[in-house]
């Protein structure tokens, strides 16, 4: 279903693709200058495709408040992504839950409160329907190349959105006392130990929604997970393909790399990876997409 609902979504946005084709206006080449061409020429790469979110601004909005809670889901209930304060000019997307949440492309939810959030034209703002959005509205990923300045996560960060197996196979941490507990909160099945990782990179590395090529895993967030260090890693590494759907990984403080590893129980947004243990909320190691929560209102 949520397949169904994402390729409905994506159809609204169409991606031009241009092509160019050469060709002798004079007439049909001779065999002689056929050859020429081919010895002589190198064939143009065809450019790929830009990705393009399903639902892209329609309208903007400014923000009349200061700490205004952006979550990763139309409600109170979801994770808090960050905040945004007064001045704030941001895109528009949708609404959810019946109007009472505004969908912002590439940042999150927002409460649709009139005092605290003045839309530009609510005329061209369309509703979002319940999961449809879910891949979409999920906070801007970062560009490649991105560095956290933590050795120890940096090495994962870069495996893993450079697409190299080999290097992710490697940064797998053998079974230890430290790392024999899955961590808590995690719904049964989703996640699992890094020794098995090697056996799971292609499930790791393709889409449930998308088929075909999904392009690279990109770097969503890092947090720092509470509780425990005997059972929990301290640092919570979430991934994402372009269109939103999440990976997950658990990073060992010690160095011995990648302990353990979610591909979710179904397909899953990045941002309901955010919370890694079920202790509170997590500590925001690395998201300056939008500014850490302090306070925030709604």
């Amino acid at each position: 279903m949520r397949r169904l609902m994402l390729a409905a979504a994506s159809g609204l946005v169409a991606i031009a693709l241009a092509s160019a084709c050469g060709g002798d206006e004079a007439g049909t080449p001779t065999p002689e200058a056929t050859a020429t061409v081919e010895a002589t020429s190198t064939p143009t790469p065809t450019p790929e495709a830009t990705p393009v979110l399903a639902w892209p601004g329609v309208t903007t909005a400014t923000i009349t408040t200061d700490d205004l809670n952006v979550r990763t889901g139309p409600g109170s209930s979801y994770q808090v992504a960050g905040r945004l304060n007064n001045g704030a000019e941001v895109p528009v997307a949708g609404f959810g839950a019946g109007g009472n949440w505004i969908a912002l492309t590439g940042i999150g939810w927002v409460v649709n409160n009139p005092g605290w959030v003045k839309i530009a034209d609510e005329s061209v703002v369309p509703t979002i329907a319940a999961g449809e959005g879910a891949f979409e509205i999920v906070g801007p990923l970062h560009p490649p190349g991105t560095r956290i300045d933590i050795p120890v996560v940096d090495e994962v960060v870069f495996a893993i959105t450079g697409g190299n197996r080999e290097a992710v196979a490697r940064l797998a941490a053998p079974a230890s006392e430290t790392a024999n507990v899955p961590p808590a909160g995690a719904c049964p099945g989703a996640v699992l130990p890094a020794t098995s990782l090697a056996e799971q990179l292609d499930a790791f590395f393709t889409s449930e929604v998308i088929e075909g090529d999904p392009g690279p895993l990109r770097l969503y967030a890092v947090v720092g997970a509470a509780g425990d260090d005997k059972i929990d890693p301290t640092f919570v590494v979430v991934f994402a393909f372009e269109h939103g759907e999440a990976r997950q990984v658990w990073v060992a403080p010690d160095g011995a790399g990648v302990t353990w590893f979610s591909l979710g129980c179904a397909p899953t947004p990045p941002g309901d990876m955010l919370q890694p243990t079920g202790r509170g909320e997590p500590y925001f190691w690395f998201r300056p997409a939008v500014q850490a929560p302090v306070e925030p209102v709604e």
